[in-house]
């Protein structure tokens, strides 16, 4: 899905919102590559339980995250005040 000179992205849009239960294999965003708009999709069945890059945030390295995934819904509300304590930490 990326090019292997790629070194940031742009993340268009959040098709997920805090708290949707997702499947694996849908859709949490779209992210825009050098080439086009890819949907970006979960690997495993859970939770969004936090947005750490808003939609329309260009320039963002990759393997930074954008979000918080959690497996079990009661888990939500830990990181409902959650701010990564430094850039560092979120990427």
């Amino acid at each position: 899905m990326l090019s292997p000179t790629m070194s940031t992205g742009n993340l268009t849009e959040w098709i997920a919102k805090v708290g949707d239960h997702l499947m694996e294999g849908d859709i949490l965003a779209n992210i825009e590559t050098d080439k086009a708009v890819v949907p970006y999709e979960t690997v495993e069945e859970g939770y969004l339980a936090k947005i750490l890059i808003e939609g329309g945030t260009n320039d963002i390295n990759l393997g930074t995250p954008i979000g918080v995934f959690v497996s079990q819904k009661e888990d939500i509300a830990a990181f409902e005040d959650y701010v990564p304590e430094s850039k560092e930490e979120i990427t």
